[in-house]
């Protein structure tokens, strides 16, 4: 696999988060406090990754192979976070 900008390389071990950052690329994560289970078909015990961050947003793949940008406190509202 080449390690040019933008691809991902799989490790064995989760992302940890720097000192004041909320979230990174890799870390697991689970639903937070303000997930929204009417929309989604996600386990509340699920944990999975994130793949991109838009801040407020981060793009996450579930591990039943949903993708979708969620909220994770940014702004106040987490819909994900640290698992």
């Amino acid at each position: 696999m080449r390690n040019d900008v933008g691809e991902v390389q799989t490790v064995k071990e989760s992302r940890i988060v720097n000192s004041g950052e909320l979230l990174a690329v890799g870390c697991r994560v689970k639903p937070g406090p303000d997930f929204d289970y009417k929309i989604y078909a996600i386990d509340p015990f699920s944990c999975d990754v994130v793949l991109r961050m838009y801040e407020p947003l981060s793009l996450v793949i579930w591990d039943n192979g949903e993708r979708d940008m969620f909220r994770y406190g940014m702004d106040g509202t987490k819909e994900i976070e640290l698992a």
